[in-house]
């Protein structure tokens, strides 16, 4: 049976400064900006940022839209773009420690990045987040999705 579980959006539509977006996704242990399938960027700044990197499986996009971000601000808009199918057997469910694990090593990355200026606090948080962030969504799947 098809139905709306929840919706994720961001907390404010229109220009985004990098540095503000790229803490929020620390901060919140999770990726905030979105999955690939709705994000645009201009190819003068994928030709200077590179290919994706498989170096965090899990967190390809995150850090392609990190790297991205390198050269500019964001603009995100109010309204969902996509949707998912919950089941025991994609790819989110199935990596459990795995996903928290790239997590946390790209909050790590990210806080050397120069550019975006990520205090110890924030750091702190976001890593604790990742932890919990895993917790809810295994309890998510066990009782919402019923795995």
């Amino acid at each position: 049976e098809d139905k709306r579980v929840m919706t994720a959006l961001l907390s404010k539509a229109g220009r985004r400064d990098r540095s503000d977006l790229v803490r929020q996704n620390v901060t919140r242990g999770m990726n905030v900006i979105g999955e690939p399938a709705c994000v645009l960027f201009r190819s003068s700044c994928a030709m200077k940022a590179g290919g994706f990197s498989a170096k965090l499986p899990y967190l390809i996009d995150l850090d392609y839209w990190i790297r991205l971000l390198e050269f500019g601000d964001a603009w995100c808009l109010a309204e969902p773009l996509c949707s998912f199918r919950l089941t025991g057997q994609n790819w989110t469910f199935r990596l459990k420690s795995e996903r928290r694990d790239n997590y946390l090593a790209l909050i790590d990355a990210i806080a050397e990045l120069p550019w975006v200026n990520i205090s110890r606090t924030a750091v702190i948080t976001g890593k604790a987040r990742a932890y919990l962030n895993e917790v809810l969504r295994v309890l998510f799947y066990k009782f919402v999705v019923k795995v």
